[in-house]
C-alpha cells in the first residue's frame, strides 16, 4: 500500500508539472512568438520583393529614356541609320528582358544589380560608339562595312551575355 502511495504520489507530482509546462495558457502563449516571429520573416520578405519591383520600374524607365534619345537620333539620321536603330532597340530590349529572369531568378539583389549596371554600361559605349561611327561616316561605300561592324557588334554582345 505504502509503495503504491508513493508511486501515485510521484506520478501526480511528474502530471502537475508536465500540465504547467503544457497548459493552454502556456502553449497560446508559445504559439504566438512563433508566430510573431514568423510575421517579421515575413515582413523582411515583402521589403524585397518591393526593392525588387522599384529595380524594375527604374530600369523600365531608363529604358523609356534611351527609346526617346534613340527616336530624336532617329529623326536626325537617315532610313538606313534608322533600320539599325531598330535593331539596337530589339537588342536592348532581349537584353532588359534577360536581365529581368536573373532578377527574379537569383535571390540576391547585388550581384544582380551590378550585372544590370555592367550592362547598361556597356550598351551604352556601344551606342556612343555607333553614333560616333555614324557621323563620321556619311559615304555610299561605307555603308556595307557599317553593316559588317554591327553584325560583329552584335555577335560580341551575344558572346559576353553568354
Amino acid at each position: 500500500m505504502a509503495l503504491s502511495l508513493i508511486i501515485y504520489t510521484i506520478i501526480q507530482a511528474l502530471k502537475t508539472k508536465t500540465l504547467q509546462n503544457a497548459s493552454p495558457r502556456g502553449r497560446r502563449r508559445r504559439r504566438r512568438r512563433r508566430r510573431r516571429r514568423r510575421r517579421r520573416k515575413k515582413k523582411k520578405k515583402r521589403k524585397k520583393k518591393i526593392m525588387m519591383m522599384m529595380m524594375m520600374i527604374m530600369m523600365m524607365m531608363m529604358m523609356m529614356m534611351m527609346m526617346m534619345m534613340m527616336m530624336m537620333m532617329m529623326m536626325m539620321m537617315m532610313m538606313m541609320v534608322m533600320m539599325m536603330m531598330m535593331m539596337m532597340m530589339m537588342m536592348m530590349m532581349m537584353m532588359m528582358m534577360m536581365m529581368m529572369m536573373m532578377m527574379t531568378t537569383t535571390t540576391t539583389t547585388t550581384t544582380t544589380t551590378t550585372t544590370m549596371m555592367m550592362m547598361m554600361m556597356m550598351m551604352m559605349m556601344i551606342m556612343m560608339m555607333m553614333m560616333m561611327i555614324k557621323l563620321k561616316v556619311k559615304k555610299q561605300k561605307n555603308k556595307k562595312k557599317k553593316k559588317k561592324k554591327m553584325m560583329m557588334m552584335m555577335m560580341m554582345m551575344m558572346m559576353s551575355m553568354t
